[in-house]
């Protein structure tokens, strides 16, 4: 039995929201997409996604995430993980394509960003494929309007109020779990 797709249907008297779950990087062969999230898109008159899909090419958006990824004056990497954690860290980010000289100033969130996409994209996961970026291009032709339910920056927010802890242990499992 085939797993069922994660939409769920929400409907009052007046109107009928689909909400879908979905991936941002997937690979060539995880698709293709169940026919199910099609079945959604031709119901809907409007289709929004977690971020607005047009901020994210404007080149505001990019500055603005670009500024938030950035540690405070004064405030480096290494003042957040212990010297071993660093250092896999940072054989991590090599093994990845990501410069050393440049992780120092990046907030833990961010970095920890970027690391997992970059290790999705190794393992052949990318944008282009992606559910989101598909339906997105799909209603940009269709002339169907979209929209977005967070900024880019609101995310980002929430990646830097992540505790210590927390971060330690995600980057701890990211490294572990490469393979």
């Amino acid at each position: 039995m085939a797993p069922k797709p994660p939409i769920w249907k929400l409907q009052s008297d007046t109107a009928t929201i689909y909400l879908a779950g979905a991936v941002h990087l997937l690979r060539q062969q995880d698709l293709p997409i169940p026919a199910a999230f099609d079945e959604v898109y031709e119901k809907a008159d409007r289709v929004v996604f977690e971020l607005d899909m047009e901020k994210m090419n404007d080149p505001a958006t990019a500055m603005a995430v670009r500024r938030m990824g950035i540690l405070p004056d004064g405030e480096s990497l290494s003042d957040h993980f212990s010297p071993a954690l660093l250092k896999s860290i940072k054989d991590y980010a090599s093994d990845l394509g990501l410069p050393g000289a440049m992780l120092e100033q990046m907030r833990p969130g961010t970095l920890f960003i970027t690391q997992t996409s970059l290790g999705a994209r190794n393992l052949g996961a990318r944008p282009d494929l992606g559910i989101e970026l598909q339906y997105h291009q799909r209603a940009a032709a269709d002339g169907k309007p979209t929209g977005g339910l967070e900024t880019m920056e609101y995310q980002m927010g929430i990646f830097h109020q992540i505790s210590p802890e927390t971060m330690t242990r995600l980057f701890e499992e990211m490294i572990e779990d490469q393979e």
